[in-house]
């Protein structure tokens, strides 16, 4: 019975985590009732530190993968707001680009009508472009 109860208690120490290789020899030459009166005077600095949150290294760990997680997608975000931007730019290149060509050709065929309609006559059409203030 002993000898269980006493790898039931070295079971116990070891789930505790890790110990310095000297542990086990330091308090094994004490006596029960020094170890109680050791273990009585832990108990008693611990019950002072009641007031610490107990799951703040918990906490620590889920807002920090929360955090990480969080950048992540910002990363994400702004890579794509940047390829939506180079879009925009491009369809708004293509569309002045359209809107060019597609004047010329109506300002040739209107010089060209222009012509024949009055004898002599030039008639031409100008593009009239206003300065937008940029955004």
């Amino acid at each position: 019975m002993l000898l269980t109860k006493q790898e039931e208690y070295s079971k116990k120490i070891r789930e505790l985590g890790p110990l310095s290789s000297d542990a086990f020899e330091t308090y094994k030459r004490r006596s029960i009732k020094e170890l109680y009166k050791m273990l009585h005077k832990c108990n008693e600095q611990l019950q002072q530190f009641s007031h610490v949150n107990k799951k703040a290294l918990d906490q620590y760990v889920n807002f920090t993968e929360q955090r990480e997680e969080l950048q992540r997608r910002q990363a994400e975000l702004d890579a794509g707001d940047e390829k939506i931007k180079e879009l925009i730019s491009v369809l708004d290149q293509r569309k002045d680009e359209s809107i060019e060509r597609t004047f010329k050709g109506v300002a040739k065929h209107f010089r060209e009508v222009f012509s024949e309609l009055v004898q002599g006559g030039h008639g031409f059409l100008v593009m009239m472009k206003k300065k937008v203030a940029a955004l």
